[in-house]
């Protein structure tokens, strides 16, 4: 099902036969909500038969859907989208009368006299009445001034201001609660957008900045590149500035960081913005997963990001010690691949690789073994018996003391030296939980770049097979962002979190899933999980393990355990937006 962003959403499922009632709860968060079924429709049996197959072809292939395509939004945005209805399903909740004013600022210099008429006219027909725009009127031509106090002399909430002017005074008498945000000649809002911020703050009057989703409009008037944005996730804001335009800060938030004037403000966004971010806690920024900007059509350009990385430490005696748990049975020349790339290719200063043996009986696979207990840094641990992986990693952890836990796959090749710094950097960062690698196929195609939690109906990678070099939705794959799960084909993790969480799950989650599970619980104690694109290597997956045709049928019972322990963080992956498909590889819009 598709989140309901434009004010509807589809569904389509099996109802039992002589079903007289229904109760559909479409949310689990408390408070006041709405909704309302617009219409009922019975699928003619061919159409169930075909989606019966089709969903077991797509099981099969890896949920390879086809959904519809990010280029196709105009089509869909027209199909989902509905008016507000004050006077039914979206009555307000708050008082509107109490409510903070919003101060909007707009820098008439260099605007045109249609771009000015078009913003203007969509604050106009804004639901919410508690609005400001404050035209900054500082170099702009003439023929603009006078054209913005034309419209100013019928509509008492155009107002001018200075570079110099204070940030208070803009904030009709000096109000703190009030909030400020910049917009720009062109662009407009949609006529709910400020009644949907406004009622946001109404049920979360602890958020200090509030942002929302946006998209564009050609010259043609077909919309186009929305962006649908991740909740809260400020490594990936330092990176790749997302936040984007219609961002509502409180004024006293802009007063404790220092920026007196709305010259500055809006001159030097990013930087004021950082500051303020910088001081907040996740629970005081906001994200409403609603479209509440309308950018004008601008050329497509290719935006430079930011290097986000903690600094790089020049001396090796700063480096924590690492140990390196690799789970293997048998398939010599899988582990040799690897082996010889953590011998050559590995230029961290301080590591041990702890080679964990899951009863290996071939003659190749044994010999490798027994030149590798004679090799420094190298130990065999002997721990026979039925395959459990999760049995395998928790050993392998214990059997060491080093304060930096790395789970390597024995299908893992090494492409460049570098590959362990970047890991051991964020990882060892106090707020950071475990730190996942890009991974790519032999191929050179895209195998893990973080986990969604809910794709596929469970938990899946996006991006797989995607090249390499590809830039990624908001360009995801070019910087560390915040994930909710990551692989344990390759990730890192200070031990005294790994410790804190009991390790992996060797009773419910032995083979399969566990990975995602000792994320979410990580998650669950409040370290921020992480995909760093600076840490690239080989990934033959399955290399050393079979998982049979359907996995939902290999490993059914590991599968339904941790849907009934996460099914509150799959119906809802925090860093993934509801507008997007949970069914396809490359980011498309929800079905």
């Amino acid at each position: 099902m598709n989140g309901s962003i434009l004010g509807t959403a589809e569904w389509s499922g099996q109802v039992p036969a002589n079903t007289t009632k229904v109760s559909i709860s479409p949310v689990e968060r408390i408070g006041p909500f709405n909704f309302a079924i617009d219409s009922v429709e019975v699928l003619p049996r061919w159409r169930i038969v075909y989606n019966a197959a089709t969903s077991r072809a797509r099981h099969m292939a890896g949920v390879r859907a086809t959904m519809t395509p990010i280029k196709d939004y105009d089509a869909w945005h027209s199909r989902l989208a509905r008016p507000m209805d004050l006077d039914g399903i979206d009555w307000p909740r708050a008082e509107w009368r109490s409510n903070p004013v919003f101060v909007l600022v707009l820098r008439l210099a260099g605007a045109g006299f249609e771009d000015l008429r078009t913003t203007v006219e969509s604050l106009k027909q804004q639901h919410y009445p508690r609005w400001l725009l404050c035209a900054i009127v500082d170099g702009a031509d003439s023929a603009i001034i006078n054209t913005y106090r034309e419209a100013a002399g019928h509509e008492p909430r155009l107002t001018e201001t200075e570079k110099g002017s204070s940030i208070a005074r803009l904030s009709s008498g000096a109000n703190s609660d009030n909030y400020i945000a910049i917009i720009a000649p062109g662009d407009v809002l949609p006529e709910s957008s400020l009644a949907i911020i406004a009622e946001t703050l109404a049920a979360a009057p602890g958020l200090v900045v509030v942002y929302g989703d946006e998209d564009a409009i050609g010259s043609n008037g077909r919309l186009h590149s929305p962006k649908f944005k991740p909740d809260w996730s400020p490594i990936f804001q330092r990176g790749a500035p997302y936040l984007g335009r219609l961002t509502c800060v409180r004024v006293e938030a802009l007063d404790r960081a220092g920026c007196s004037s709305v010259g500055e403000f809006v001159s030097q966004e990013q930087r004021i913005l950082g500051r303020v971010l910088d001081a907040l806690s996740r629970e005081t920024v906001g994200h409403v997963r609603r479209l509440l900007y309308r950018r004008k059509s601008e050329p497509t350009q290719i935006a430079d990001v930011a290097s986000n990385m903690p600094a790089n430490n020049s001396d090796d005696s700063a480096w924590p010690e690492a140990v390196i748990v690799v789970p293997t049975r048998d398939m010599a020349d899988l582990l040799s691949e690897c082996v010889k790339g953590l011998r050559q290719k590995t230029d961290y200063p301080h590591y041990q690789v702890m080679i964990v043996d899951n009863g290996s009986t071939k003659p190749d696979a044994l010999a490798l073994l027994n030149d590798l207990r004679r090799t420094p840094r190298f130990t065999i641990l002997e721990r026979p018996g039925p395959f459990n992986f999760s049995a395998l990693c928790n050993d392998g952890a214990r059997a060491t003391n080093a304060p930096l836990l790395v789970f390597l796959n024995n299908d893992i090749a090494m492409i460049g030296n570098d590959w362990l710094r970047p890991l051991a950097r964020w990882a060892m960062r106090p707020g950071i939980g475990i730190v996942g690698a890009k991974l790519l196929f032999p191929s050179g195609l895209i195998q893990h770049a973080g986990v969604v939690v809910g794709f596929g109906g469970i938990a899946g990678h996006l991006y797989r097979k995607e090249r390499a070099d590809a830039r990624g939705y908001l360009d995801q794959l070019l910087i560390p962002h915040e994930v909710s799960a990551v692989t344990a084909a390759c990730f890192a993790i200070a031990r005294t979190k790994f410790e804190a969480v009991g390790g992996f799950d060797a009773e419910h989650l032995p083979v399969e899933l566990n990975d995602v599970d000792l994320c979410l619980r990580i998650a669950e104690r409040g370290w921020t999980n992480l995909f760093t694109p600076e840490s690239v290597l080989c990934h033959r997956e399955f290399g050393s393990r079979r998982i049979g045709l359907i996995p939902a049928k290999t490993y059914g019972r590991e599968r339904e355990y941790f849907v009934e322990r996460w099914q509150h963080v799959i119906r809802d992956d925090p860093f993934f937006h509801p507008g997007l498909s949970l069914s396809c590889y490359r980011p498309a819009l929800a079905e």
